[in-house]
This record gives structure tokens, C-alpha cells and sequence, in this order.
């Protein structure tokens, strides 16, 4: 908390508490203070184009100081069989700064009462923005990643001939960098990391941008107007409309749920982000790339399933880390009753001492965004946490217990998750949840602020996302991408799914102190030879490109595609 901001809330607690004897005192009070937010707001509001709550705190810094945690930095980590050269990654460059949050930075606007941050416009010379360094071998390019994903942003221009030109600290930097990994073995993979601040815009925010900068292998114009649905399933029927009652009940499910969250009980102690007492330190932390799954294979496994591919992803995923967590010997909980299948949000302790893993889902909501808008207002933060219990618990399933009409383990988790996942879709939480974000947290202190976001990660094991990519070939910089990830480190295990090229291309960034990745590759394998063998789908010859993908992957070869 600043001084202004510290002084303000003194003001206020020494007035109120005088005030409450005096009708007429509180509203003389009242009354100024108002117009004071209103004004403070409008003043703020009309010098620079405003950023959203969500976005101004992540610039300012939301997580609690003892985290010790990075900048909340998006990576778009891109292999090249051939790597880009400078000229063509200022080209595109070029063009992510047609879009106004890549040519500026973020400058805070108001700190009493009410917080608020504004974008200002700055001069942003290309070549600062490039960065190149040279390895050999996939291993010492992956090990560069890795060191490059957990460090900020540069915050100055280094080019020493144009410092002597403005001053010693040299020109400020856009918020937004791109690293490129040349990589000289031969055949070698070479990497590019698109770095982009949080604050620039959220996942679906940047898929926007593809169109712009990427281009077909042949330099043609791309459109991935419809990669937005790539990853949805379902039955896609429209929905029936809710009534108004409906609605008031949905939301005030959506706050009761939304307020008990950072005292909801805390996920089971296993090592999973590091020693317990560590959880919320920021560690060492691995890139962990898995295998290539093909996404026709993914979408045979939700048409037998009759679910989601999402629900597939996070099924395969759940019970990849229950292995996982066994392998590293996590005692294995009793069997999960039916009445913990669709607790979903605050979910307790579950029957039978089981192992309580849950996820925080961000839920990116549906914005519509003209052409000629989105370049400035199309980047922006409008997203929500859910939480959502990943039913990692489920390990046997008797023929005394309640779900005795469900044999196959990976079934009664996939079914368990199915049944979370639907509870989310038809709430409010992730809409109450901004709403709060943005209208009630900028007047809260930021030390509550940041202790509401300690409450609520030390409560959680993994952070889940799923964004759709570009399904066909793209080139960026000059060159055709092979291969994309998305990574982003977090205070804990930070699982990104990304589609490209007809494929699910998954990682997670995780304590480097709690897990190895090929034995996570090994347990991603297993769950999902066990989940094709649950649903009846044959795919032999995919699963072994995948398990041929592990053991590249485990020896540091390039994959082949």
C-alpha cells in the first residue's frame, strides 16, 4: 500500500468513526466522497485509455510479496526447423505494434480511492525488442527456455549508441519481448519465445493477433476465425434461456461461491509444487514438454464418451498426475463416493481419506470485438477463475460402493469431471468473479488484495488452460512454425493445452524439485493408452507415435514433427 493510498483509508476510518453518531455528519461524509470516485475515475479515464482492474493489477503486481514469484509473462514458445532471421522477426514485430498495447506501457492513473491504470503510448524502437543467443543441441536449447521463461521483462533499451542520445537509463521498453534460440546443431530445432506481459491481453486477446502476424507457408493472408471453436465439443445445441430467477439464483450461487473459495478446505499435502512449506515460493521450475496427441484421436475418445475434448484432456491429465503421485509414493486414498462427484467448486475432504487435487480453470468470456476495434480495444483481460476439483481421488471402485454400475476407474473419473466441468458451465462464478474484480477489488487495499490471491492459490495444486490454436500451417518471422507451446510459470503447477496443425501440444511449468518429465511423459502415456482401452477406440499406430515421441523427448531429439 502506497502513502497516498495508506493516508486515504486512515482519513476514512477516522471520519466513520465519528460519523456513525451523526446522521447528517455521515451524509456530508458520503455525499463528497461519491462525486470524489466518480470524479477521480472520469479525470483518470479521460487522460489515457483505461486498462480494466484485471489488467492494471497484474502490471502493478497482484501476488503476495513472499511469493517471490516472476511478472505474469504469456509465452508463445515456437520451434523452426529453420530459424528466423532478425529482418523477418522485425517484420512481424512491425506488425503486433499495429495493435496500441504493443506500442505501449501501462502507468497507474489513480491510487486513492479507487486504483486505475491507463495505457500511454511510447516510442518503441524494433531492434530492442529482438533478442538473439546461440546454442547446440535440443538439450541446450531447452535448458535456455527454461531460464529465459522465469526472468522479466528488460526494462530498458541496452543499445548503447542511442543511450548517449536520450539518457543513462535509456528508453523505456514495451511490454513485450521476443528471444530467439538459434540452435546450430545440425537439424537442430531452433526456438523463438513470443514473451507478452499479462497485461497485453489474455489467451484468447492474442489469438486475434495470429491473423495479423502469421501468414500461410506461402505469404499468404491467414484467417483462424474458426480456431476459436476447435477445442469445443458437445452436442453444440443452443441452450434453452433462463429466466430471471434463474439467473438471481445463479448469481448468487456465483458470490456465496466466489467468497467462501479462499477459505474452502486446502487441497491435500503431497508433492506435487515442492515441500509443503514452500508451496508458495517461488522455486526452480521445468518446462515439461509432452508428446503431440493427434486431435482426431482426442475427438474419437468424446464421441464414445459422449463428453467434451476438454473433459478428455483433463481426464488423461488427472490421471496421469494420480500415477504420477503413486509412482513418487503418495499413499493411494480409499474409493470416492458419489455424493463427492458433483461438488465441483468446494468440494471438502472426500470420503475415505481420498487425495483432494483441485484446478483453477481460467474462463475466458465472449466478447465481440469489430475489425476496426481490435486493435486497441481487442486486447484485453476479460477472464475469471473457476475451480474445479480434478478428481484425482478416484482409485477403486468396489462392487459395494454407490458407483458400483461404473467398473473401469477411468470411466468414474472421466464421469466425475463430466459432471464438474457441466456444474461450471451453467454458473455465474467466473462472471461474478470479474464483475468483483473490476467494480469491488480497485476500492480494497492492496496488501487484501494480495492476500485474497494467497488464499486462493494455496488452496489449489494446478492451473488448467486449454486455448485454441491455428489448425493449419503458419509461418511467423519468415519461417514455418513446426511446432507451438504455450507456457506460462505460475506459484504453482501451470498445465497449456494449444492446438495447432490437428494436434494437442501440451506442457505444464512445474517445481523442478517435485517431478520428473519423463516420468510425467510416461504417466501421460499410460492414462491415455488406459483411456482409449476404456472407451474401445483402436488407435495402435498413434499411441505408438506418441510413446516414439516420449522416448525423443526423454533422449533431447528433436521431435519429427
Amino acid at each position: 500500500m502506497d502513502l497516498a493510498e495508506s493516508e486515504g483509508w486512515a482519513i476514512i476510518s477516522a471520519h466513520l468513526s465519528t460519523a456513525h453518531e451523526n446522521p447528517t455528519l455521515l451524509l456530508a461524509f458520503a455525499l463528497p466522497v461519491v462525486f470524489l470516485l466518480i470524479g477521480l475515475t472520469a479525470k483518470a479515464h479521460g487522460r489515457l485509455r483505461p486498462t480494466s482492474f484485471t489488467s492494471g493489477v497484474m502490471f502493478a503486481g497482484s501476488n503476495p510479496d513472499a511469493w517471490d514469484s516472476p511478472e505474469p509473462i504469456i509465452h508463445a514458445c515456437l520451434y523452426y526447423d529453420k530459424c528466423p532471421t532478425r529482418e523477418g522477426l522485425e517484420a512481424a514485430a512491425k506488425l503486433m505494434m499495429d495493435f496500441g498495447n504493443y506500442r505501449g506501457t501501462v502507468v497507474q492513473t489513480g491510487s486513492w480511492p479507487r486504483r486505475t491504470w491507463g495505457w500511454k503510448e511510447i516510442t518503441v524502437h524494433v531492434p530492442d525488442t529482438i533478442s538473439f543467443i546461440k546454442v547446440d543441441g535440443a538439450k541446450a536449447a531447452h535448458e535456455a527456455v527454461e531460464r529465459i521463461m522465469i526472468e522479466d521483462l528488460p526494462k530498458v533499451s541496452d543499445t548503447q549508441e542511442r543511450r548517449v542520445e536520450v539518457d543513462s537509463r535509456g528508453d523505456p521498453l514495451p511490454l513485450w519481448h521476443i528471444n530467439v534460440i538459434e540452435n546450430t546443431a545440425p537439424g537442430g530445432e531452433s526456438v523463438v519465445l513470443v514473451r507478452n506481459h499479462h497485461v497485453i491481453g489474455d489467451g484468447v486477446s492474442l489469438i486475434g493477433v495470429i491473423d495479423h502476424v502469421m501468414f500461410t507457408p506461402e505469404g499468404e493472408p491467414l484467417d483462424v476465425s474458426g480456431a476459436l471453436q476447435e477445442l469445443k465439443g458437445g452436442s453444440g445445441a443452443r441452450p434453452k434461456k433462463p429466466s430471471v430467477f434463474s439467473l438471481m439464483g445463479k448469481a448468487l450461487s456465483g458470490l456465496v461461491q466466489v467468497a467462501l473459495v479462499g477459505v474452502s478446505p486446502f487441497d491435500s499435502k503431497v508433492s506435487l509444487n515442492g515441500p509443503s512449506e514452500e508451496k508458495l515460493k517461488f522455486g526452480p521450475r521445468c518446462f515439461v514438454h509432452f508428446p503431440n496427441v493427434p486431435l482426431d484421436l482426442v475427438k474419437k475418445l468424446k464421441d464414445a464418451a459422449g463428453v467434451t475434448v476438454n473433459d478428455i484432456m483433463m481426464c488423461v491429465t488427472s490421471g496421469a498426475l494420480r500415477r504420477h503421485l503413486t509412482d513418487r509414493g503418495t499413499t493411494p486414498p480409499g474409493p470416492l463416493k458419489l455424493c463427492a462427484l458433483h461438488l465441483g467448486f468446494m468440494t471438502a475432504p472426500m470420503a475415505g481419506g481420498a487425495l483432494q487435487l483441485r484446478a483453477l480453470l481460467p474462463i475466458a468470456m465472449p466478447r465481440k470485438i469489430t475489425r476496426e476495434q481490435r486493435f486497441n480495444e481487442g486486447l484485453e483481460n476479460v477472464w475469471g477463475f473457476a475451480s474445479a476439483d480434478m478428481c484425482v481421488g478416484i482409485s477403486d471402485i468396489k462392487e459395494t460402493d454407490s458407483l458400483s454400475f461404473i467398473k473401469d476407474i477411468t470411466t468414474a473419473r472421466l464421469r466425475a469431471i463430466e459432471g464438474v466441468t457441466t456444474g461450471l458451465k451453467g454458473s455465474l462464478v467466473p462472471w461474478v468473479q470479474l464483475g468483483l474484480q473490476n467494480n469491488l477489488l480497485p476500492f480494497v487495499p492492496t496488501s487484501v488484495c494480495k492476500q485474497l490471491a494467497g488464499d486462493v492459490f494455496g488452496r489449489h495444486s494446478v492451473v488448467f488452460s486449454n486455448v485454441p490454436g491455428p489448425p493449419m500451417p503458419v509461418a511467423f518471422g519468415g519461417q514455418v512454425i513446426k511446432r507451438m507451446q504455450m507456457l506460462f510459470p505460475n506459484i504453482i503447477m501451470q498445465i497449456g493445452i494449444l492446438s495447432y496443425q490437428g494436434s494437442l501440444m501440451m506442457n505444464c511449468v512445474a517445481d523442478a524439485r517435485s517431478c520428473t518429465p519423463s516420468e510425467l511423459r510416461a504417466a501421460f502415456l499410460a492414462e491415455l493408452r488406459a483411456t482409449c482401452d476404456a472407451f474401445g477406440v483402436n488407435a495402435p499406430a498413434k499411441l505408438q507415435g506418441i510413446e516414439a515421441q516420449c522416448a525423443d523427448l526423454d533422449a533431447g531429439r528433436p521431435l519429427a514433427a
